[in-house]
């Protein structure tokens, strides 16, 4: 039961952050009562998730998971508030992003399972290479993901003849900076995913895990957005939302990491 809540709470959470997105893309102003439905069901599924895996639940689940669940669930109903007193589209979408995010790691964790690691050989260096790389390049997308949440916020409020914020450097700023320290990033994270399958080779067992194949997808969204960036100038919203998505299936592939 509660896997199939966790992968309910997730999409419903995401197909939330989808329709935000949506209206913000076509500079739509008033409230999207489909999306906070779905809003809605996914935080409530989320909640009856993290009540089934508490101690003296149906299915308890270990520390680590759990406390990243009940994150989860706080973020959700802190977005959805915030959406419907303050109308904040692009706040909701972000913050559902990393909740859904947080929930999928918790059920990839759940529905994995344990596996044994001790077999086979471990290549010392080759590991600490690898994390740290992985973890510089994630550390990298950070500030792309927050910069692109404010591309969209100041785009959407000048299109929709708001007040835009002064205090935030102009769209193209923005936008350069983003794009600078994706180029930063992404070589490194590359590195670490070459030398995880390095690593992956190395265990006698080469059991392929639910947080490699998101890093993969996480790799081939960045390499698509930034092909198309080198090649015809991508710019703009859409390739935002692609940087935004990115990084979302990147942290769940950490976060699932993490919980190992």
């Amino acid at each position: 039961m509660l896997p199939t809540l966790l992968l309910s709470a997730a999409i419903a959470l995401l197909a939330s952050s989808c329709l935000y997105l949506a209206r913000i893309v076509r500079y739509q102003t008033e409230p999207s009562l489909s999306a906070r439905w779905a809003h809605g069901v996914g935080a409530a599924l989320a909640t009856a998730a993290a009540i089934v895996g508490m101690p003296g639940g149906e299915t308890f689940i270990t520390t680590t998971p759990l406390v990243l669940l009940i994150v989860a669930v706080a973020l959700a109903w802190l977005a959805l508030v915030l959406e419907v007193r303050e109308a904040t589209l692009l706040g909701a979408a972000a913050i559902t992003q990393l909740a859904a995010a947080a929930a999928l790691a918790v059920f990839f964790k759940l529905h994995a399972g344990t596996t044994s690691s001790g077999a086979g050989v471990t290549l010392e260096t080759v590991t600490v290479l690898h994390i740290s790389a992985t973890i510089l390049g994630y550390l990298l997308f950070i500030p792309p993901y927050h910069l692109s949440v404010l591309y969209l916020g100041q785009s959407y409020r000048l299109k929709t003849k708001q007040l835009a914020s002064t205090r935030l450097p102009s769209l193209v700023s923005l936008e350069r900076t983003s794009w600078s320290l994706l180029y930063a990033g992404f070589p490194l994270f590359t590195i670490g995913i070459l030398l995880g399958a390095v690593w992956q080779e190395s265990d006698t067992a080469r059991v392929v895990k639910p947080q490699q194949i998101l890093a993969a997808v996480a790799w081939c969204i960045y390499a698509y957005t930034i092909f198309r960036r080198l090649r015809s100038g991508w710019a703009g919203k859409r390739a935002a939302v692609a940087l935004m998505a990115a990084f979302v299936t990147t942290s769940c592939a950490v976060l699932l990491y993490v919980m190992r």
